[in-house]
């Protein structure tokens, strides 16, 4: 992934550092675990981050209508993408649910 291409995803954010911050950190938590990612699912990480913090910009808050649907999803990847989106204060905590699928498609890598 190119700098440049990753310059324009922060900038589209509104909040480039911010945006930058959470990319970083979802990567390091990565591979912290030894995962490996692979560039598509980078492009839609940060793609997910930056529509994320889009939504807090204008505080827009979406509804899960039945979070049944991620039980699977195992409780570590939902506790970094609650430490994630728990830094927005203007979105729900049903993006933890989004952003934590994120995580548990890289452990199939």
């Amino acid at each position: 992934m190119e700098y440049l291409d990753m310059d324009q995803y922060y900038q589209d954010s509104g909040r480039p550092e911010l945006c930058e911050k959470l990319f970083i950190e979802s990567l390091n938590y990565i591979k912290e675990k030894g995962y490996t990612i692979e560039l598509y699912q980078k492009k839609a990480l940060l793609n997910h981050l930056t529509e994320m913090i889009k939504r807090d910009n204008v505080h827009k808050q979406i509804t899960i209508e039945d979070k049944q649907i991620f039980s699977e999803i195992a409780s570590d990847s939902i506790k970094i993408a609650k430490r994630i989106v728990d830094q927005l204060k203007n979105i729900s905590d049903e993006e933890s649910y989004l952003l934590a699928v994120h995580f548990e498609v890289v452990k199939l890598n």
